[in-house]
């Protein structure tokens, strides 16, 4: 599992919304749900509440990365998870630019 972390690939864990894994276990883009993530965060960052971003994404027939409707919680998890902003990050290890960005780092500033 170390070096699969150190290598910044899949260790089998829960991929994120927005990201698939290939054959060799490098962690990619999905370009299908990427659009998702990052209407999430320009919304969020625009100020819109979470409900609000959760009626907008159900009701286009969008789901979680588990395939449920999204909810305020799942929006929050998004928005905070650090994936998409290029941080890989396995038990007590910490690589910054491990992560394909989903998000531009501009938006957040």
């Amino acid at each position: 599992m170390r070096e699969s972390t150190l290598k910044c690939k899949s260790t089998g864990a829960h991929i994120p919304l927005a990201y698939t894994v290939d054959k060799d276990n490098n962690i990619l883009i999905d370009e299908n749900s990427a659009p998702i993530v990052q209407a999430i965060f320009k919304n969020y960052i625009d100020g819109t509440p979470n409900s609000t971003i959760c009626q907008y994404l159900n009701s286009r027939g969008f789901r979680t990365s588990h395939n449920n409707l999204f909810n305020k919680i799942s929006i929050h998890r998004i928005v905070q998870n650090q994936s998409y902003i290029r941080e890989y990050r396995y038990s007590d290890i910490l690589i910054k630019e491990g992560m394909p960005a989903i998000v531009d780092l501009e938006i957040l500033t």
